[in-house]
């Protein structure tokens, strides 16, 4: 148990960030299953360029699978700037500990 305790004073604000911003894209996601694919929600979903050039390439080969892909490569892909966010405020809480 001391060591999950470590692990987690060692990554708790990257684990929020990730949590934060990959739970933001979830909800935006959930807008967008709502309203049928239209609407401002979608709009939003277009911040995830590498993902909608890729779902753009396969648009129509397969059907609704390809885009759950996305919406779900999209999550981790926010959920991983979440963690370098959190990564950040690690850094910036542990600098002033020293100082």
């Amino acid at each position: 148990m001391a060591s999950f305790d470590k692990f987690l004073r060692k990554y708790i604000c990257r684990i929020i960030g990730a949590l934060c911003v990959g739970g933001l894209h979830l909800l935006i996601v959930a807008i967008v299953v709502l309203e049928g694919g239209e609407g401002p929600g979608f709009t939003l979903l277009y911040m995830d360029l590498p993902i909608v050039y890729l779902w753009q390439f396969f648009n129509g080969k397969g059907g609704s699978i390809f885009g759950l892909t996305f919406y779900f490569l999209g999550t981790l892909m926010y959920a991983l700037l979440g963690w370098l966010i959190g990564w950040m405020g690690d850094w910036l809480r542990q600098s002033s500990q020293e100082g």
